[in-house]
């Protein structure tokens, strides 16, 4: 179905900034929200109720945004970013807002902003998994981690070429 009127696209755009807000939230750790938590079916509103809850949102989306990417902000609230974060909003609603993997951090700042995580000095690589836990702020799955995790989902590997790998040395041939 083709978003033609004026109406249609406001409703598209509420859609998804609620995605988007939702998602910036639960990396806030923000996950009981009551009525705040649903995605209201927006086609459903008038026009005028739909411009003011669009400024609404654009707004609450900056707040969030303001607390991990500073300068860089308003980017959030560009049509690619929306796009993405409800593409990943989707996913997570498929999981039951559970425990759920957002993205690296390299695909976040690619698609959103650059992430200035305040009040703490986190080095995090840009394959660093930005995980989603229920209750939780956002945590940064460090790659050496990720390593070791599929290191034991391989049994066959025998015990001396695991040590060797993780000791950093050339597995014996």
């Amino acid at each position: 179905m083709a978003i033609t009127t004026t109406r249609q696209c406001l409703g598209r755009k509420a859609t998804l900034l609620k995605k988007s807000w939702l998602l910036l939230a639960a990396m806030y750790g923000k996950h009981h929200l009551g009525v705040d938590g649903i995605v209201p079916e927006y086609q459903d509103w008038s026009r005028l109720e739909l411009q003011q809850q669009v400024s609404d949102l654009e707004d609450d989306l900056l707040d969030l945004a303001w607390r991990f990417a500073h300068k860089d902000a308003h980017q959030i609230t560009r049509a690619a970013a929306l796009e993405w974060l409800a593409e990943r909003f989707d996913e997570w609603e498929k999981l039951d807002r559970g425990l759920f993997v957002m993205s690296t951090a390299w695909a976040f700042e690619q698609n959103i902003a650059p992430l200035q995580w305040p009040s703490e000095a986190l080095d995090f690589p840009p394959y660093a998994e930005l995980l989603l836990e229920p209750g939780l702020d956002v945590a940064f799955r460090h790659p050496e981690y990720m390593l070791a995790r599929h290191l034991e989902q391989h049994p066959t590997l025998d015990e001396q070429v695991v040590k060797r790998l993780l000791n950093n040395q050339e597995p014996l041939n």
